[in-house]
């Protein structure tokens, strides 16, 4: 019988992405407000991305947080930087 203390059923913590340092490119930016405005599928935004030294962080944003969950993200991080 599992209790709430016991380690095997507790959720792995994610690793947090630094908004602030992916939101200073220009381009970057733009992909990501088109992302979270739904003008650009996951597909499509991860391809504009490709070659950029974010692509990692926002591939591993969709492989742990899922499609919908990174719009809610995106769009709650340019909000918070005034950029949507």
């Amino acid at each position: 019988m599992m209790t709430k203390n016991d380690t095997s059923c507790t959720k792995v913590s994610q690793e947090r992405i630094d908004w602030s340092s992916v939101l200073t490119n220009r381009h970057v930016t733009d992909t990501y407000k088109r992302f979270a405005s739904g003008d650009l599928s996951a597909r499509q935004a991860t391809s504009e991305l490709k070659n950029t030294e974010h692509a990692g962080s926002f591939r591993k944003l969709l492989r742990t947080r899922k499609t919908m969950v990174a719009r809610q993200l995106a769009r709650k991080a340019l909000k918070r930087r005034g950029e949507g």
